[in-house]
């Protein structure tokens, strides 16, 4: 039986942070092991795109604005949360805004932000976007993020099926921080 879709989507932004070599950041979900994701967060109520992108790094990794450079943004990326389920009663799904930024610094990134809280990730990692497995990133969010590969760094990869095994051999383990 289908799902009947109601609620708003949330304003929401992610960032992809790439090293000079070419490698974007990637975290293990906390709440799903074995799925991976960009940190990303939602926009709170009076803050810009840019404003959130800034806190929810800081908050998610440790990054602080003069660590990285915007090089660009796109928005229009948008997906549901499965089985019509509404977050916090009354979100269907997030509304993207995604950030290409250069990291301007070397050395590992935190899995902690400044305050010590842990955070959304296990474990933090970087990945290759020509070979990133889209099969490691949760079913409902595999179509969004296909599409923002193919804008971001021209990749176009086949969407797995949903039963698509969760595989770390594309992130490169040695690079874990």
């Amino acid at each position: 039986m289908p799902v009947a879709l109601t609620g708003i989507y949330r304003e929401n932004v992610a960032a992809l942070l790439v090293r000079r070599d070419g490698q974007v950041l990637v975290g293990e979900c906390a709440d799903k092991p074995g799925c991976w994701s960009f940190p990303q967060g939602g926009v709170d109520a009076g803050e810009t795109r840019r404003e959130a992108l800034a806190r929810e790094l800081a908050e998610e990794t440790g990054l602080s604005p003069r660590d990285y450079r915007i090089l660009r943004s796109r928005g229009g990326y948008a997906y549901d949360y499965p089985g019509g389920h509404l977050k916090k009663g009354i979100y269907r799904g997030q509304r993207q805004t995604y950030f290409l930024c250069l990291m301007l610094r070397d050395g590992p990134v935190a899995r902690r932000n400044r305050r010590g809280k842990s955070h959304e990730f296990l474990r933090l990692a970087w990945a290759r976007p020509a070979t990133f497995d889209l099969g490691m990133v949760p079913v409902f969010k595999r179509a969004t993020v296909r599409s923002v590969l193919a804008d971001f760094f021209a990749v176009d990869r086949p969407l797995p099926d949903a039963a698509g095994a969760v595989d770390a051999a594309d992130v490169d383990s040695d690079a874990m921080l």
